[in-house]
């Protein structure tokens, strides 16, 4: 619980400081902006833990939450072992203020495939990738690993928060973790990392 803890609190943390980094954007570059608040919009496929954690913080921090589902919800939903999670699952996506289910049915039980594939539409659809991780080896097609080794070939921004190790989250880059803020609480820090 206190890991959940922890990985909750990074979480809300850099939800803060990506509104703020963006709200800070948006004033340097008020030329190219209009004036309107920034619309921060949180994507999520709703898996069990870092998923779900994200998408609970975001919701709470007030961004509307996109979820992408590598199939159908019912499908989908076969995937979480306990009626809780079940039922957890549901009321997250009642509160989605879309969710984009990929129509493909999983062949002779693998669903690597509708894994990758939605896990690629969430990468087309983010200008940062905020990942919960392990920093483990690949789970196979569709996995973390895969998702952010593309989030890598397409100069997507990871920031990692170890689900291992107690740890200030870091800057998943080039496959090697790179201090993201180095103690500092300064928003640009954090601005720098959305302007690259």
């Amino acid at each position: 619980a206190s890991e959940i803890g922890r990985i909750r609190a990074q979480v809300a943390e850099l939800v803060g400081r990506a509104a703020q980094a963006v709200r800070i954007i948006q004033e340097q570059y008020r030329f190219a902006y209009s004036a309107e608040a920034p619309l921060l919009v949180a994507v999520s496929a709703l898996a069990e833990g870092g998923d779900r954690i994200f998408a609970e913080e975001a919701l709470r921090a007030g961004w509307p939450l996109d979820v992408v589902l590598p199939f159908g919800r019912e499908e989908y939903e076969r995937d979480f072992t306990t009626p809780e999670s079940r039922a957890h699952f549901k009321e997250l996506a009642a509160r989605a203020r879309a969710v984009f289910e990929i129509d493909s049915a999983p062949p002779d039980g693998d669903s690597s495939a509708a894994y990758e594939t939605a896990g690629f539409v969430m990468l087309d659809h983010v200008d940062l990738v905020l990942a919960i991780w392990d920093g483990g080896a690949s789970g196979g097609r569709g996995g973390t690993r895969e998702i952010l080794d593309e989030a890598l070939r397409r100069d997507v921004p990871i920031i990692w928060i170890s689900s291992a190790v107690d740890r200030q989250p870091v800057r998943w880059h080039q496959h090697e973790s790179v201090p993201l803020f180095a103690g500092s609480k300064d928003p640009d820090n954090f601005t720098a990392l959305l302007t690259e």
